[in-house]
């Protein structure tokens, strides 16, 4: 099982992809159609404690992110039915930047879940405890994850910042 939901803002040349299986969910950040950047943004089937592509199970790409390098904290989407995945573009100085959410349904706010920026080929992500390959921790953000999570959870969901995504299996 597989989806994939895409973003698109034509006048800037903008492309999200969010891309889930039975294992993991990430997303790829186009510009002019330009692959620049991709994020780790939590494994669906479970965290292995060693890496898939170490152990060869459930080995396949995107692979899962292993317990070393994923947050006991999780955000993580609700069921059923569906997962609600918000988008928002910005524009920061000359880059792209967009950030990704899950709207909480049962506080009606939305959780600061990833941050996707054109300059970087590594998005962060609020799972990840520490820097991998597939996503920086929001320790390491240049700007405070602490200030983007309280914004995020008072933004009124009718906001026209942002695109409402439906995750459906």
């Amino acid at each position: 099982m597989q989806f994939v939901q895409s973003w698109d803002d034509f006048q800037n040349g903008v492309t999200v992809y969010i891309e889930a299986d039975e294992n993991v969910a990430y997303a790829y950040l186009f510009v002019n159609q330009e692959f620049k950047s991709m994020v780790w943004l939590y494994n669906t089937s479970g965290t292995p404690d060693i890496p898939d592509w170490v152990t060869g199970i459930n080995y396949k790409a995107p692979c899962r992110n292993s317990s070393e390098f994923v947050s006991s904290q999780q955000i993580l989407p609700q069921e059923p039915p569906h997962d609600l995945v918000v988008i928002t573009k910005l524009r920061d100085s000359d880059a792209c930047q967009v950030e990704i959410g899950i709207i909480d349904h049962s506080t009606n706010s939305l959780q600061l879940l990833a941050i996707l920026r054109e300059d970087q080929k590594c998005g962060w992500s609020n799972n990840a405890s520490k820097d991998s390959c597939v996503a920086k921790s929001s320790d390491s953000m240049p700007f405070s994850a602490i200030e983007m999570n309280s914004c995020w959870k008072d933004k009124p969901r009718d906001d026209k910042d942002y695109h409402v995504l439906e995750m459906t299996k």
